[in-house]
This record gives C-alpha cells, sequence and structure tokens, in this order.
C-alpha cells in the first residue's frame, strides 16, 4: 500500500511514502532531482538541516553506486526507490539489478589519503544509523536515519 499524505492507518503508526522508479538510460544525470524528491520526503519529519543534508548525501553515493554497478549484463531495467517514515524513522531503500558484494569485505578507507573513489560505503556508515545491504534477485541497499530527541529550549 503506498501512502502519501500524513494519514493514520488504524492502529499503525503514520506512514508517508514516496516510490519510483528510474531506468538505467536515465540514470545518473538524473540524480539531483532524486536528491531532492528524497529530501522531501524526509521533511516529513523533525530533522535538522544537517541531518537532511546527511540523508542527501547517503542517498546520493547508494543511488549512484545502483546506476554504476548495478546495471544488468543486458544494460536494460530500472533502480527501485522507496522512502518513507514510521513513527520516528526515516529509510530509503534502493534496488538494482546488481549482481551484488559482499559489503563487509570493504575496507574503511584513510580519510587522510581523500581517494577519488571508494568512500561510498564508508561515508553511508557514518552518515545514516543503519546500513544494509541484501541480495534478493539483485542488490538491496536500507538507509535509515532516526529523529533524535532534543532538549526543548525553556
Amino acid at each position: 500500500m503506498q501512502r502519501t499524505g500524513r494519514e493514520a492507518v488504524e492502529g499503525q503508526p503514520v506512514l508517508i511514502c514516496d516510490s519510483f522508479s528510474v531506468s538505467y538510460s536515465v540514470g545518473l544525470e538524473i540524480l539531483p532531482q532524486l536528491r531532492e524528491r528524497i529530501r522531501r520526503a524526509a521533511q516529513h519529519l523533525p530533522f535538522t538541516k544537517d541531518e537532511l543534508d546527511d540523508i542527501s548525501m547517503a542517498f546520493m553515493e547508494g543511488a549512484s553506486n545502483a546506476f554504476r554497478h548495478g546495471r544488468p549484463p543486458n544494460g536494460e531495467g530500472v533502480v527501485r526507490f522507496l522512502a518513507f517514515s514510521l513513527d520516528s524513522t526515516f529509510v530509503v531503500r534502493i534496488a538494482d539489478a546488481g549482481p551484488g558484494f559482499d559489503p563487509d569485505s570493504v575496507s574503511e578507507p584513510d580519510p587522510e589519503e581523500f581517494p577519488e573513489s571508494g568512500m561510498g560505503i564508508y561515508m553511508m556508515r557514518r552518515l545514516m544509523d543503519e546500513v544494509v545491504y541484501r541480495f534478493e534477485n539483485g542488490t538491496v541497499l536500507e538507509l535509515t536515519k532516526r529523529v533524535r530527541r532534543r532538549i526543548e529550549d525553556g
């Protein structure tokens, strides 16, 4: 079920959802528009500007990896995106048709060396609360960010 408003579902927390697919042929040039779409979905929760920036940057890393490395051998198909919030948690799922890999085998880069590539997984793990990969008919990346409790000004 896809919900786009703040309607309550009987017995369930509010769920705000955006779901879309993008063809591999369109790819990287549309990433800025996709980033803004994800940012708008995240704005339904009380994230700070910095937290929204973290979500946006992690999304860009995951989405660009999906377009670069997740293309099937025939080059056809789509990358699927799903963004939702449940209570105080925001989740973005990125699914591609790629063969997958072992994310635990990716070594943590030395940030002082400023490598040209290979920082994506490291950055996503630093920016988000959870970064989970599943391999189900391709690769599914799930990025999770939780709203932090803030002390109210008196």
